[in-house]
């Protein structure tokens, strides 16, 4: 009789926990969304030039830390995204001052610390 009621609670035991991972997942991709706003005209483009660390504005703290970017050939700037996740397309790499070649879906979104003229959500990233 016990190792009847045992299998039940076994079998309920796996599904609950396949159900609480899936549920635990679909909340970390909702919460982590691309910064990069769905409501703004994108395109797929490549664009050339150099990694940089993107400058912050004014009245921002200065970090050690380097969000990266992208300093094109006409010296517009770029903050850099992996389209993947996880970072399949691994932009760190490359150190900055490498020449590049970036492929991805642009932005022109201004962000609230980086002196930047949009975003590139990279699909791919070369060295030229």
């Amino acid at each position: 009789m016990k190792k009847q009621l045992a299998r039940p609670m076994i079998v309920g035991g796996i599904i609950g926990g396949v159900v609480i991972g899936t549920l635990a997942v679909v909340l970390t991709l909702i919460l982590t969304k691309s910064p990069v706003d769905p409501t703004t005209p994108t395109s797929s483009q490549s664009i050339s030039g150099k990694i940089i660390c993107a400058p912050k504005k004014p009245g921002n703290a200065v970090t050690t830390d380097c969000t990266y970017g992208l300093q094109t050939d006409a010296g517009k700037k770029y903050l850099l995204y992996a389209a993947k996740f996880p970072d399949d397309v691994s932009i760190q790499r490359y150190p900055t001052g490498t020449s590049v070649t970036v492929t991805g879906i642009t932005s022109s979104d201004k962000q609230p610390v980086y002196d930047v003229d949009g975003t590139i959500m990279a699909t791919d990233v070369r060295a030229r």
